[in-house]
């Protein structure tokens, strides 16, 4: 990790260079032209298993797309334990180590009270994913096969009230708990040891697991990482989002008025063309989740820019995050002026390789957006932070975004990525809608 960090700096110093002397290409944006890189170290045919040659994005939330399955959200008789109807309209993931305390406390304090919910209502199915990454939880995996499907979250649960700080405890008393935990839903001491010793699963499925999520920047070691018909809560501070998204799952709210104040253009949006365009193209997007859209393959799509320069179209970027790193980059471009934005966000996508595998790509957008004409001090100001939060709360409350690449037209809202080429076509579609509809009232 280390050893790449001067590579993004030394993109960043010839950006600012290259800003100040009017520079013609460089071998940086050269080498932005290269195929892109390899996500991982997985064959070709083992990619295709996981949905294809497909961005990391766009393979997380095929799921919600009606599409072939992601391979890591098919549910699994091994490592999986789950309640509820696969048939139901949100489809809830927990991946977590069962030893770390945000699992602890997500287990004894909020499964029962989903499952009554949401579960019993059939309005959700929900599955724990334990992953075996420490000696602890690869403990506490070997437990729960052991006490089988039915009784792997009751005994979790058992092990936190005996005690709430288990997974903190030295190994050997952190299983003398577990061992206890599982005499509580009726399985023996010496048959729990047995299976602590020999292991009853394969886990190299919970390693798959694990695996396949860092290949979608989606698996954290501190946080208990939360899924919802694929789109990704990283953390268990976004249960409350992830619940709201639940809700959303059984509404139908792709359609969320054509006049709808909130889709009209607001001081401090990113517009890309002529704001009175008749067509206007909302987008709720992150910085750094590129990855999977279209627009911003290699760059910000020429075409787009053309479509825009016609004056009959805008495009309006709208920033949504999920805290952390997201959160970061993009009060980092919020303090970029308007003029610049979208020279910043293409020169930030068609570098991407840069730093799209490291720990903390926000210092890298930091250095990129200064370049830019962003003041530092604006990156630590508290109006620009909650702007974004509210202006993403309400984003999520009033126009069900819940997830990146939330497209409006119109007020008619369209989930993942579109293509390019599939625009003309969405926008000819919507308008029929609208003038088919035309005497009913949003």
């Amino acid at each position: 990790m280390k050893v790449f960090s001067l590579f993004p700096l030394a993109a960043v110093c010839l950006s600012v260079f290259c800003a100040s002397t009017s520079c013609p290409s460089t071998a940086l944006a050269q080498a932005a032209k290269k195929p892109k890189a390899v996500l991982s170290s997985e064959s070709e045919e083992e990619d295709k298993e996981h949905g294809g040659d497909e961005s990391r994005d766009h393979k997380m939330f095929r799921f919600t797309q009606g599409s072939t399955f992601n391979m890591a959200f098919i549910p699994r008789d091994m490592s999986e334990y789950a309640e509820g109807d696969i048939r139901a309209p949100a489809q809830v993931y927990i991946w977590a180590d069962p030893s770390l305390t945000d699992s602890i406390l997500f287990v004894s304090t909020e499964w029962d009270n989903f499952v009554e919910k949401y579960v019993k209502t059939g309005m959700a199915r929900i599955a724990f994913r334990p992953v075996t990454l420490t000696p602890k939880a690869t403990a506490a995996a070997n437990i729960m096969a052991c006490v089988g499907k039915s009784a792997g979250i009751p005994m979790l649960q058992h092990a936190a009230r005996i005690d709430p700080l288990w997974g903190t405890r030295p190994y050997d008393k952190a299983v003398e708990i577990l061992v206890k935990a599982a005499g509580e839903v009726g399985v023996e001491p010496k048959q729990t040891v047995t299976c602590l010793l020999d292991g009853k699963l394969n886990f190299d499925i919970a390693r798959y697991f694990a695996k396949d999520a860092r290949r979608i920047d989606a698996w954290d070691e501190e946080d208990l990482n939360i899924y919802v018909n694929g789109g990704w809560w990283p953390g268990y501070e976004f249960w409350p989002l992830a619940k709201k998204q639940v809700e959303l799952s059984n509404k139908d709210t792709k359609d969320v008025g054509d006049n709808n104040p909130l889709l009209t253009i607001q001081p401090g949006d990113r517009v890309l063309g002529n704001p009175n365009a008749r067509v206007k193209l909302f987008d709720y997007g992150n910085v750094i989740r590129v990855q999977g859209r279209t627009f911003f393959k290699e760059g910000l799509d020429s075409r787009l820019r053309s479509f825009a320069a016609t004056g009959d179209f805008a495009y309006i970027y709208r920033p949504f995050h999920f805290g952390g790193e997201t959160r970061k980059s993009e009060i980092a471009a919020a303090c970029v002026p308007q003029a610049k934005f979208f020279d910043f966000l293409d020169y930030l996508s068609q570098n991407k390789h840069f730093w799209e595998k490291l720990e903390k790509p926000s210092e890298i957008v930091e250095l990129v957006a200064v370049s830019y004409g962003a003041e530092k001090s604006c990156f630590n100001d508290p109006s620009v932070a909650k702007k974004l939060d509210d202006a993403r709360n309400e984003a999520i409350e009033k126009l069900g975004v819940i997830r990146v690449s939330t497209y409006f037209y119109r007020g008619i809202r369209h989930y993942g990525n579109l293509p390019f080429d599939e625009l003309p076509l969405f926008i000819k579609k919507v308008d029929a809608y609208r003038d088919e509809n035309a005497g009913n009232k949003n």
